[in-house]
């Protein structure tokens, strides 16, 4: 058997835990944010565009017209 130094030990032990912290972090948001205290989570409000009103809609076809400076 092949004897491991402890610079291929050290190593494997960093990939498997920056594996396991990007597992928990995007897929268990919830169990990641108590104890690794950050957590990707996907936006769940989507705020709707204001639709202009009539008075803007009327503003810009008028300024549309006007020659620019």
């Amino acid at each position: 058997m092949a004897r491991k130094g402890l610079f291929s030990s050290l190593l494997s032990s960093l990939v498997v835990a920056v594996i396991s912290f990007f597992i928990l972090f995007f897929f268990f948001p919830n169990i990641s944010n108590p104890y690794l205290g950050v957590a990707f989570k996907k936006p769940t409000e989507i705020v709707d565009q204001e639709s202009p009103s009539r008075l803007r809609q009327l503003f810009d076809r008028v300024t549309s017209r006007l020659p620019f400076q």
